[in-house]
């Protein structure tokens, strides 16, 4: 037990304070995401209309 201690302190442990900040930083990256992908989705809408009134 003892050597597991001393090594999960060597290592570094997760404290719950670190365990939030990764959490809020996630949810962060999550809402980037999100929105890229509205983007890219609005992208390709346009130009599909863009393309199907050149043709159609």
């Amino acid at each position: 037990m003892t050597t597991t201690i001393r090594v999960a302190i060597a290592e570094g442990t997760a404290t719950k304070e670190d365990i939030t900040r990764l959490e809020a930083r996630l949810a962060e990256l999550e809402t980037c995401l999100t929105w890229r992908i509205f983007a890219v989705v609005g992208g390709l809408l346009a130009l599909v209309t863009a393309l199907e009134r050149l043709i159609g």
